[in-house]
């Protein structure tokens, strides 16, 4: 039984890491999982959902994003050998000219925007055009253009860098000195440096359907609280959502933003990064599409008996009537996502919660209930680990790293151990 069961039509998430699709398993009825590889994750769902994968019917050396994964002819008959009479829906992570080629030549339904509104509301440097009134100080232009004395001048003496796309750990730098600013070395790329502000950064998930901006719980993202997590001080390397604490007045101040992201012309999903400092808010990036925290995040909300936001992501696009209630926002959830990312050498070896022991950069170990006497740990399937890959995941509903960057004990403990984890 599913949350939905009168909700009866198709729906495939095309995927290259099965974590993101994650989010719809259980809520309705004829939901699929599409994938390149045959991660060990997928044994822990098999019984849970159905899951196609194409290294499981001899597809190797093939490109693993969602538009290849889709466009593969194996992929398409297999999502009309289970959508006979009906129009397939099609959810994916991330937008790509690939995937709006490929759902438009087959006649699917995408569940998402298209490719070129969400590049240009996730350009960090298009950002101003709409939404400069809520952002920190900053400049814009070819990287070898500026004056790195002027900029310390008007900025503040730390700055933060960011190219157009991409993760914070791979397009965001942190730049404290003129060494540092040359050893960047982007020459004539397009950059936005804004001042560094001390605070918290906040992210936050919501949802554009109809005229209502819905508005997930307010968490804190984690920064490296030291080098085991990753190398680079700008990566991030968790969420955590503390029922304990609040953001005085955030959700007024949000609440234009969302607005304006509605007359971009934005529907669905969306999450939002906001760092808190001196008593203001503000923004620093928008991610108009699912953000890395949606599965974890419904499975709070489902921990919470609430009728999960990512339902009402799938109705902003669903011609059909899904019946969903009012949608009842969360305020009392807690929980942690912390990422270690690898950068060298692998932090822990072995895990005894694994199917298989391992002491190499491929340990998986996954359970769907979260605990609040237990870390759940989950490692990386992918075959190549590369520099800021997240090699190891832990999960749980206690608050694993403070706002000031003190591990819990738990995590402390795990963390210490260079044997075996018992969470």
């Amino acid at each position: 039984m599913t949350l939905l069961n009168d909700y009866q039509v198709p729906v495939f998430f095309v995927t290259p890491d099965i974590n993101y699709g994650l989010a719809f398993v259980g809520l309705v009825d004829n939901f699929y999982l599409i994938t390149l590889y045959d991660d060990p994750l997928l044994q822990y769902y098999q019984d849970k959902v159905e899951v196609f994968c194409l290294e499981q019917h001899g597809v190797v050396d093939y490109p693993n994003t969602a538009g290849h994964i889709l466009q593969h002819e194996l992929s398409q008959r297999y999502i009309a050998e289970h959508s006979v009479g009906q129009q397939p829906r099609v959810v994916y992570f991330k937008p790509s000219p690939k995937l709006d080629k490929v759902i438009g030549e087959q006649g699917y339904l995408p569940i998402g925007i298209d490719s070129k509104l969400n590049r240009c509301l996730e350009d960090k440097l298009e950002l101003s055009a709409w939404a400069d009134g809520w952002m920190p100080g900053f400049e814009k232009g070819a990287f070898d253009a500026f004056d790195y004395g002027l900029l310390k001048q008007r900025l503040g003496d730390i700055l933060v860098v960011q190219t157009a796309r991409g993760w914070a750990g791979q397009s965001t730098w942190l730049v404290r000195d003129f060494e540092q600013w040359q050893d960047l070395g982007l020459g004539q790329r397009q950059v936005r440096v804004s001042s560094y502000l001390f605070g918290k950064v906040l992210t936050v998930n919501g949802v554009i359907w109809e005229e209502q901006v819905l508005w997930g719980q307010v968490g804190r993202q984690v920064n490296p609280p030291d080098e085991r997590f990753s190398s680079n001080p700008m990566a991030t390397v968790g969420r955590i959502w503390d029922r304990e604490v609040e953001y005085d007045g955030i959700y007024e101040w949000l609440a234009p933003i969302g607005g304006r992201l509605q007359q971009q012309g934005h529907q669905g999903w969306f999450g939002l990064d906001v760092i808190q400092s001196e008593g203001q808010y503000y923004l620093i990036e928008v991610n108009p599409r699912m953000t890395a925290s949606t599965s974890f995040y419904t499975r709070l909300e489902l921990q919470a008996e609430r009728v999960p936001l990512v339902l009402y992501h799938l109705q902003a696009f669903e011609p059909e009537t899904m019946g969903l209630p009012p949608y009842k926002p969360a305020n009392r959830l807690q929980g942690s996502q912390v990422l270690l990312r690898y950068h060298g050498s692998p932090v822990l070896e072995h895990n005894s919660m694994a199917p298989r022991t391992w002491s190499g950069d491929g340990w998986l170990s996954y359970e769907t209930q979260l605990s609040v006497d237990r870390i759940n740990t989950i490692g990386t399937a992918k075959p190549e680990v590369s520099e800021g890959t997240e090699s190891v995941r832990f999960e749980s509903l206690e608050v694993l790293v403070s706002s000031e960057g003190r591990l819990s004990d738990r995590l402390a403990r795990l963390l210490s151990q260079k044997g075996k984890i018992d969470g």
